[in-house]
C-alpha cells in the first residue's frame, strides 16, 4: 500500500466499476453533506489522518472509502487529496470489507461524560448535533401487529394504534426518539 497526495482529477468515485465491489453505500442527507464540508474547510489537517482509500483503477484511483470526503475537497476547489492507495491486484473481498469498515462507527457515545464534560455548541458544529442527556431510544417495531395477523390484514387503522401505542410508551418512558423525514432526509429527536 502506497501513501501520496493524488490528484482531483485521478479519483473517481466507487459507482460499482468492480465487479464484485458494490457501489458506495454511504448516504448523506444535505445537512450533514454541510456538516461534512464545514468540517474539512475548518480542519484540512484532519484529512492527513482521515485520508481517502483507494485502488488503482485502470489509469485511476478509484475511492473504496471517503467517498463523501472526496466530493466535499472537489466542492472547496482542492488539487490534492491525502491518499492510500492499494494495488490493482488486492482481493475484492478485501475492497468490500474496507468500504464497509470505513463507513462503520464501533461504539457508542456515553452522553453523560458529553454531557459534563464536553461543550454542547463545539459538538454541534462538529456535526454531533443529536446532543441529548437520555439514551436514545429507538422503537422496536414488528410490522406483525399481533401474532394471528397477517401482512395483508395489516391496515391504516392498525398501524395507527400501533403508532399510538409506540407513542405512549416513549411518553411513559420519557425516552427520546430520533426520527428521519423520508422526504427530505432531515434527522429530528422528540420527546
Amino acid at each position: 500500500m502506497n501513501r501520496k497526495p493524488i490528484s482531483v482529477e485521478l479519483l473517481i468515485n466507487n459507482e460499482g466499476q468492480i465487479e464484485g465491489l458494490p457501489p458506495n453505500p454511504r448516504f448523506i442527507t444535505d445537512r450533514q453533506y454541510k456538516l461534512l464540508l464545514k468540517s474539512v474547510q475548518d480542519d484540512p489537517e484532519f484529512m492527513e489522518a482521515r485520508e481517502l482509500l483507494a485502488v488503482e483503477y485502470k489509469d485511476k484511483y478509484l475511492v473504496i472509502a471517503g467517498n463523501m470526503r472526496l466530493r466535499a475537497c472537489k466542492e472547496l476547489g482542492w488539487k490534492t487529496i491525502p491518499t492510500k492507495i492499494y494495488p490493482a491486484d488486492t482481493p475484492t473481498k478485501k475492497l468490500r470489507a474496507y468500504a464497509i469498515k470505513d463507513n462503520k462507527s464501533y461504539g457508542e457515545m456515553d452522553w453523560d461524560i458529553i454531557a459534563d464534560q464536553w461543550n454542547e455548541n463545539e459538538l454541534i458544529e462538529w456535526g454531533i448535533d443529536k446532543v441529548n442527556y437520555n439514551t436514545p431510544f429507538t422503537p422496536n417495531f414488528d410490522p406483525k401487529i399481533g401474532d394471528n395477523e397477517q401482512y395483508d390484514k395489516i391496515n391504516d387503522d392498525l398501524i395507527e394504534q400501533r403508532a399510538r401505542e409506540i407513542a405512549e410508551s416513549i411518553v411513559k418512558e420519557k425516552k427520546l426518539l430520533e426520527i428521519t423525514c423520508p422526504n427530505c432526509g432531515e434527522e429530528f429527536s422528540i420527546e
